[in-house]
């Protein structure tokens, strides 16, 4: 049966589950994508149409099945120097201050991969996609659409 697994790689994340509580731990990206080479991008695994997926918090104990649509917010950190790092050179970034119910506010650089004509806040939030991300101080902010509350756009940045 082995033959019929497919090959997965680590990624160490934060997981924000409703009630605030967060968990480090790993999930497990495959490690080849449909439309490109290498690994699955975080950002494409997670608006991938699987529902659950597996999750192996910090105490090593088995891994548990996670709900996408009660993620709230992933962290991941990234290294360019490795080539664990999300964001395409393509892809324009708009500064954004986003309010997570019940009030949290986060910062960033929205990643905005879409076509040129649409590349404001709220092309991305009105993409049927359900997590957006944001780059901020070396780590991807992966936020799920469903728990935000409102977005302001704050600057422009192009790549």
């Amino acid at each position: 049966m082995d033959d019929l697994r497919i090959p997965v790689m680590c990624k160490e994340v934060v997981i924000q589950l409703p009630g605030g509580a967060q968990s480090a731990g790993m999930v497990y990206l495959p490690t080849a994508a449909p439309d490109h080479t290498g690994p699955m991008r975080l950002v494409e695994w997670l608006n991938s149409p699987e529902i659950f997926f597996p999750f192996r918090d910090r105490s090593g104990t088995d891994p548990v099945l996670i709900n996408k649509d009660n993620v709230i917010i992933l962290t991941a950190y990234h290294d360019r120097d490795t080539g664990e790092y999300d964001e395409t050179d393509d892809t324009y970034k708009r500064g954004v201050r986003i309010e997570i119910h019940p009030g949290e506010v986060i910062e960033g650089r929205m990643v905005i991969d879409m076509p040129y004509n649409r590349n404001r806040a709220l092309d991305v939030l009105n993409d049927p996609r359900q997590f957006i991300y944001l780059i901020d101080s070396g780590k991807e902010v992966h936020i799920n659409k469903r728990f935000i509350v409102k977005a302001v756009e704050t600057d422009t940045e192009e790549a």
